[in-house]
């Protein structure tokens, strides 16, 4: 029987104003969230306390139907988890719904990456869950980049914003991160390092084969 497609529901607890909504629905089509059955929140709260340290993060993304409810969450965000039709959730939080228009694309397109790698390169995300708790063991420390699922959530959001904004202003936004903080520039930095390497590892449609993970040689600009 062929599945019927159920586009990810979206529950506003945050008033996102319209231009974002139109944005991130924009998202939504370039990333197919049509195949994928569960919830995005726009959390109208920050939880930087929170015993979860899950919820001390701006957004994730889970996969419910393989890894579970999380238990240890916000009622109203359990609540939804505990649907029958929850098989992935992403959570955005305040400051990100409330952050300037293209860093709130970048951090949305990110997550909903991350439900694609799930959807389409299982493999993928298994390892990314492996190397998140392997990772702050390592010397020196790794960065979230240097993990694969993550460094293809970034590119995939920084090629999503550079079309929804234009390359200008991209830039700008990238010069104001690194302008703001030691840690923006640190980020960026190695971000772009890592972009212009010979290759870097996308995940890529294939023909009548869905999608798989493949290196390729980035786009320059």
């Amino acid at each position: 029987m062929q599945r019927v497609a159920i586009p990810m529901k979206t529950i506003y607890r945050l008033d996102l104003s319209a231009q974002k909504r139109k944005l991130t629905a924009q998202v939504n089509a370039a990333m197919g969230a049509d195949r994928a059955d569960g919830y995005v929140i726009w959390d109208d709260q920050n939880y930087p306390d929170h015993p979860n340290p899950l919820y001390r993060k701006k957004a994730y993304h889970i996969n419910v139907a393989c890894g579970g409810v999380e238990e240890v969450s916000p009622n109203h965000i359990l609540n939804l988890m505990e649907q029958p039709d929850c098989k992935h959730l992403i959570w955005i939080s305040r400051d990100i719904g409330e952050a300037e228009p293209i860093r709130t694309v970048w951090v949305y397109a990110h997550e909903m990456t991350h439900l694609v790698q799930d959807l389409d390169v299982p493999l993928l995300s298994s390892l990314t869950n492996f190397l998140r708790l392997a990772y702050p063991r390592v010397e020196p420390p790794k960065r979230q980049i240097d993990i694969p699922g993550e460094f293809d959530a970034e590119l995939t959001a920084r090629e999503l914003v550079v079309k929804l904004f234009g390359r200008n202003e991209y830039q700008a936004y990238v010069n104001r991160q690194v302008q703001e903080c030691t840690e923006g520039g640190v980020y960026f930095r190695r971000f772009e390092a890592v972009r212009f390497l010979p290759s870097v590892p996308r995940i890529r449609r294939s023909s009548g084969c869905g999608r798989h993970l493949c290196f390729v040689r980035p786009i320059n600009g």
